[in-house]
């Protein structure tokens, strides 16, 4: 950008000259164009005729970043219970009709029958409502930027104790453990479902791209002291935005011995994520072939970008008279004279007495190969 400045400024300095005209941006100060006495220089050359320079400075006004990551989630408060459950194996709020829950004058408590788990659900509380479901709210992430994301979840048990994890909604009689089956969902008609384990890093719930749906006109440029030029959303758009949903579900063993744990408590955590979506783009060296003057030599390497991806570099190999060699990794160093750079160090590089040619494998999951070569 600062390049981009530098011609601007210097490409309108050249129209002002060529074109003896003025050029203002928006709101010119004085700073940005004077004309004095000093500035303006007349000649007379002869009785009717005389000439005239005026010498103006360019600027830019600003420029205002239009890739805007904008992404509403909802406010859970700390003590929010919104992932909390109730686990109820022998089905006693159905059979109670709820009493234990319906006990506020004029309160209207509905439950989902069937249901060995339950979530309680947000209805309109102004109006004494209460809905418990086997599944929870729905957590939505909104696009509202200029730019896709990419979403996820992560959920998993912090505490389970003697409690089995179960892979089914479905029980049998022959289930006797006491079992607990949670899962991740999104909401569509088929949702996609992680099922949660005891396993302590938990599942994760892929929500995909969510597609920016802003067009130009739902932002509008603004400007302050403090920021400057900003590019913000129009607060009067009504409009509907691109956005995943993900819920929890669960079920408990109707059929399991519960005797011993009436005061269980399993919990979970749930943890999403959004990034700017990146297009996935395999290791690559633009440059492959080098010059060997006997000093070291660095090699440019771009990781790539997403699932294609690689973090650094898992071993370089060559052939020596038909057999496949790693090279030694102290003959060379990888992000350490710079980020990217692969640097093959002078106590090797001038030992080699003729073209060498090297294979850098990359530790991405399809285990990337570049040949490259240093020419003696």
């Amino acid at each position: 950008m600062l390049n981009y400045k530098k011609y601007l400024a210097a490409a309108l300095a050249a129209t002002m000259v060529v074109g003896s005209s003025t050029v203002a941006f928006a709101a010119t100060s004085p700073s940005n164009f004077e004309m004095s006495g000093s500035d303006v220089k007349t000649e007379d050359r002869d009785e009717d005729h005389a000439t005239g320079t005026i010498n103006g400075a360019g600027s830019v006004e600003g420029y205002v970043e239009k890739d805007v990551f904008k992404v509403e989630v909802p406010t859970i408060p700390e003590n929010s219970t919104l992932f909390n459950f109730i686990l109820d194996p022998q089905g006693l709020i159905e059979a109670t009709q709820g009493a234990a829950y319906n006990t506020a004058a004029g309160s209207n408590v509905t439950f989902t029958t069937g249901t060995t788990m339950y979530f309680k659900n947000d209805i309109d509380k102004a109006a004494g409502g209460e809905d418990y479901s086997n599944k929870s709210d729905y957590v939505e992430l909104k696009n509202k930027g200029t730019v896709d994301v990419d979403a996820s979840v992560t959920a998993k048990l912090t505490e389970l104790g003697s409690i089995k994890m179960a892979t089914s909604d479905t029980f049998t009689s022959t289930d006797e453990d006491a079992s607990i089956y949670l899962a991740l969902v999104d909401d569509q008609t088929t949702p996609a479902t992680k099922v949660l384990t005891a396993d302590a890093a938990g599942v994760t719930l892929d929500g995909g791209t969510i597609a920016t749906s802003a067009t130009p006109d739902f932002y509008t440029v603004e400007y302050s002291e403090t920021e400057g030029y900003t590019y913000v959303l129009d607060p009067t758009v009504n409009a509907t935005f691109n956005s995943f949903k993900f819920a929890l579900t669960g079920a408990s063993n109707e059929y399991g011995d519960w005797s011993k744990l009436t005061e269980a408590a399993p919990k979970v955590q749930v943890v999403w994520s959004v990034v700017a979506h990146v297009d996935p783009t395999a290791p690559s060296i633009a440059t492959t072939s080098y010059a060997n003057t006997g000093a070291a030599i660095d090699v440019t390497i771009d990781l790539g970008a997403g699932a294609l991806a690689a973090t650094g570099i898992e071993k370089i190999t060559f052939d020596d008279a038909g057999t496949e060699k790693t090279l030694d990794a102290a003959n060379y160093s990888f992000g350490e004279v710079g980020d990217g750079v692969l640097r093959f160090r002078g106590s090797y590089v001038g030992t080699l007495t003729a073209t060498q040619t090297l294979t850098i494998v990359f530790n991405d999951t399809a285990k990337t190969e570049v040949e490259i070569t240093l020419t003696k």
